[in-house]
């Protein structure tokens, strides 16, 4: 059955894990204090839910050696925090942080940013790109493709540059690593070598399956925060249309120069049908993503490595994936097995 096939109905029996519960109940006593923010400034908002992001922090993994610098530019510069695995192998990730485009720095994904590097044992660049709704479409993507250019030209020798580069990010952040990926198929100095693409928004889709069935906030994400967000990253209606904000809006002509990607969506994501059209529209193009659903599992989710085993499953596919790029192996689903759930 294809995505589009599908209706509210195919998710009925989705149902939160075991551990996703026990989780979800400590997240919601912690974000007691959030209910009414959305009608305060939208500052004290964002920081509220930066400190709250914090919270998955705990029990940072040990990694060699963690830097922070500026990549700087004609009129601004942009924080990044370079991170060496503890067993680094050439090469090179930068890593987008999730946020809905208005919220997120390099402290509330900094363990994410660790899990990372060590699972791929490529270096992971994180980036702090500008927010919305200060700096709406395409300030944050500007921002990532001075990254990406930085990086794909040497790092300014900070980083090993000699392996195989890619591009990562969760959320809003993978929606930015979509857009870059898009943007760089077509320039053969700033080509990426693969893309780790974590419960992004590709679309604007929000009558979707996914997001009918698990929008209403009981999951966390809600479609209300969804349309909030997308309003303040793309105040200009005419930007929607494009596909540097809307990846899913890409013809099958630029989706065909995409390099290889590992794919992870949440059962339980309002997102979810956005992960599973990308990855139908690549298969019907001839190219096998490796794809990885997490089974009872929030918008997210991959923050919670240590604590939920289904975002440790997913780092181990993104893992496996990162090796196969790194020894020039086809980097399919078959080859690199790991959890594929479908929730349908």
């Amino acid at each position: 059955m294809s995505v589009a096939d599908r209706d509210a109905s195919t998710f009925a029996d989705a149902r939160r894990s075991a551990e996703m519960e026990a989780l979800w109940r400590e997240i919601r006593a912690r974000s007691a204090p959030l209910a009414g923010y959305a009608d305060r400034p939208f500052g004290e908002e964002r920081a509220f839910r930066n400190h709250l992001s914090t919270f998955c922090n705990d029990d940072m993994p040990p990694v060699q050696a963690i830097s922070e610098t500026y990549i700087r530019l004609e009129s601004r510069s942009v924080p990044i925090e370079i991170v060496t695995p503890a067993e680094p192998r050439a090469g090179c990730i930068l890593f987008l942080h999730g946020g809905g485009w208005v919220a997120g720095n390099l402290r509330t994904h900094a363990r994410m940013a660790r899990v990372l590097a060590n699972c791929t044992r490529f270096t992971v660049v994180s980036a702090e790109y500008r927010l919305a709704p200060e700096h709406p479409y395409p300030c944050g993507l500007d921002d990532a493709e001075a990254c990406w250019r930085w990086l794909a030209g040497g790092g300014s020798g900070l980083v090993d540059r000699s392996g195989a580069i890619g591009v990562a990010g969760d959320s809003a952040g993978a929606n930015l690593a979509l857009a870059l990926l898009l943007k760089s198929a077509s320039v053969s100095a700033a080509r990426a070598d693969f893309g780790l693409l974590f419960y992004g928004v590709f679309s604007e889709a929000f009558d979707s399956p996914s997001c009918r069935a698990f929008g209403d906030g009981r999951f966390g994400l809600s479609v209300t925060a969804l349309k909030r967000y997308r309003d303040m990253y793309l105040p200009e209606a005419a930007d929607r249309g494009d596909m540097l904000a809307n990846p899913l809006l890409a013809g099958d002509e630029h989706l065909r120069e995409l390099p290889p990607l590992c794919l992870v969506g949440a059962a339980l994501d309002p997102l979810l049908c956005d992960t599973l059209i990308l990855a139908d529209r690549l298969r019907r193009l001839g190219r096998e993503p490796v794809l990885c659903v997490g089974p009872g599992m929030h918008h997210g989710f991959m923050q919670w490595s240590g604590r939920l085993k289904a975002a440790d499953a997913a780092f181990e596919t993104a893992g496996r994936f990162a090796s196969a790029i790194a020894e020039g192996a086809s980097p399919s689903r078959g080859r690199t097995g790991g959890p594929s759930v479908s929730p349908g």
